[in-house]
């Protein structure tokens, strides 16, 4: 069986590792330091590292890649090969050099399209209807090396980032058995990327999840998708007549497009379990939305209680 260290720290890392546990040595899983998290910010674990402890696998949480401590540590460890899934850093050359196969990364995407930080989240704010997982050979760059294995699936109209993630996940799972055997067989065949398709999955920032409503409601909606369940898209209520007060932020989580014409940003309609708002093109229907310290709840739940009219207003900024 093949000696291995696994890097990865989200959740798709975590069925990644599930598989890559039962076909291979783990010696070593390496993932991201804890971070804060929730109202307390109180250090949590990324996912990757609470499954390695349950399997008894040693975890490294080094500050930086490039950190001397973890050289030294995988120096030990002595690797066949070495395996990433959303590691989050690009891996410099004394690591890239030190397994005898070589470093291998699962990335999320139909390279040379999305390279980057977010090629789940892109893809879906880019319309695309088709995305998979490409395994491939690491080099310097940022996810530039050689491809040796693709898989294809289709991305269904109501896929959102975390749906997408989750069969992501499963498929470069079912790819592993394969990969592994031809890796120690010696017949992995490298395929060139062409570099001039190439284009770039920046990872996502707090603008990207602002709602521009000039967007077609198609547009807006992808975008809603795009970033759901996680960091969500939101918008501001920008009306000193509603109930609370005008700056709430809000997030929409997800939502369905609709026939018609309004002002973008304004509710054109509103009743007991629907909220209609203009955009660029089209009506967006708000089917679940998340208040400031609320979870996540139909739009039925989040109209009770509170004032909304036709004519109010949602913008892309705070007033407070």
């Amino acid at each position: 069986m093949l000696k291995t260290v696994f890097f990865g720290t989200p959740d798709l890392a975590v069925t990644v590792l599930r598989a890559l546990a039962a076909l291979a040595d783990v010696a070593a899983v390496v993932t991201q330091p804890d971070k804060p998290k929730g109202r307390g910010r109180a250090l949590a674990p990324p996912p990757v590292k609470l499954l390695a402890e349950s399997l008894g696998i040693p975890v490294l949480q080094p500050p930086s890649a490039r950190d001397a401590a973890l050289f030294d540590a995988l120096s030990r460890v002595a690797p066949d090969f070495i395996l990433t899934a959303a590691y989050g850093k690009i891996l410099p050359p004394s690591i890239l050099n030190l397994p005898r196969l070589g470093c291998f990364n699962t990335h999320a995407s139909l390279l040379p399209k999305y390279r980057g930080a977010a090629p789940i989240n892109r893809a879906i704010m880019c319309a695309e209807t088709e995305t998979g997982i490409t395994l491939m050979r690491m080099d310097e760059g940022m996810d530039t090396g050689n491809m040796l294995m693709v898989e294809r699936i289709a991305i269904e109209p109501d896929d959102n980032a975390g749906t997408l993630t989750d069969k992501l996940a499963a498929l470069a799972a079912s790819m592993l058995p394969v990969f592994l055997t031809a890796l120690a067989e010696g017949r992995l065949v490298d395929t060139a990327q062409n570099h001039a398709e190439a284009t770039c999955a920046h990872a996502i920032k707090k603008d990207d999840a602002l709602i521009d409503w000039t967007l077609s409601a198609t547009g807006i909606r992808n975008v809603v998708r795009g970033l759901a369940p996680r960091p969500g898209a939101h918008t501001f209520l920008d009306d000193s007549n509603a109930l609370p007060a005008a700056g709430m932020q809000v997030r929409i989580v997800a939502a369905q497009v609709v026939d018609g014409v309004g002002i973008p940003g304004v509710i054109v309609h509103v009743d007991k379990g629907s909220l209609l708002v203009g955009t660029g093109s089209g009506l967006l229907s708000i089917t679940e939305i998340q208040p400031p310290g609320k979870s996540v709840m139909p739009v039925r739940a989040f109209l009770q209680g509170r004032r909304f009219s036709a004519g109010m207003r949602f913008s892309g900024a705070s007033r407070s």
